[in-house]
């Protein structure tokens, strides 16, 4: 399948330790997605976002209130809208345009993915995530109950091509004594498998290879990260 692809960057963080809730993360990917490389900021209206997104207004208001609060944007306001500046951030997950304008995903569902991805160890080959938690820690990490974790991922499991399947282990949570499943994610069946690919040459980067590989596999990641920054650049093509 070739297909131009744009992506955003979103930090990795721990919503805890911030106070963000699961949705700023949602907001503030889709504040990334129209991000100005003349101006250096983003200035979609409120009401482009709720279009977008299918976040009410005043959940937006409040996630950019706490993302601001947070550090990880700057707002300037003027009379006709706002105007976004993002802080520099080093670790970060990368999304697809493709996966912030999928209407068969929910406001939840792209929630409860953006906030799993960081703790995913990828696959790039068989184009998964796998994570290796109890139920209990994530619904922990997310700050919602364990009954709000499940109708989530219920949901990820549905259709034809599901996002999530849950794999049994032989591991017991010593909390619960619940047997801990595996969570697995199809990338291509939320539409981010390029992230797949910038994770793998980000990762080779890190280790010790040829000045030439180096090299090749840094100008490949450079590629790949003005995609990141800016939707202004001409994409590349898969």
């Amino acid at each position: 399948m070739e297909k131009n692809k744009q992506f955003v960057q979103v930090p990795n963080l721990d919503l805890s330790e911030k106070g963000l809730e699961m949705k700023d993360l949602v907001v503030y990917a889709y504040l990334r997605k129209h991000y100005n490389a003349t101006t250096k900021d983003a200035f979609p209206s409120f009401s482009l976002l709720v279009e977008e997104s299918g976040i009410s207004k005043p959940t937006i208001m409040r996630a950019v209130d706490r993302l601001e609060a947070a550090g990880y944007i700057e707002v300037k306001k003027d009379k006709k809208v706002n105007h976004y500046k993002f802080s520099d951030i080093n670790k970060f997950e990368i999304y697809s345009f493709d996966f912030l304008d999928d209407k068969s995903l929910s406001v939840n569902d792209k929630a409860y993915i953006v906030c799993m991805q960081p703790h995913m160890f990828k696959n790039s080959q068989l184009g998964t995530g796998k994570v290796t938690y109890s139920e209990l820690d994530i619904a922990r990490m997310l700050n919602i109950d364990l009954r709000t974790l499940r109708k989530y991922e219920n949901h990820l499991q549905q259709g034809d091509k599901p996002v999530l399947s849950l794999v049994p282990t032989q591991k017991k949570d010593p909390q619960t004594g619940l047997m801990v499943e595996e969570r697995i994610f199809d990338f291509e069946a939320y539409n981010n498998v390029l992230a797949l690919k910038f994770n793998e040459l980000d990762r080779k980067i890190e280790d010790k290879v040829s000045k030439e590989d180096y090299d090749k596999l840094l100008r490949e990641f450079n590629e790949l990260k003005k995609i990141v920054l800016t939707k202004e650049v001409e994409p590349i093509t898969l």
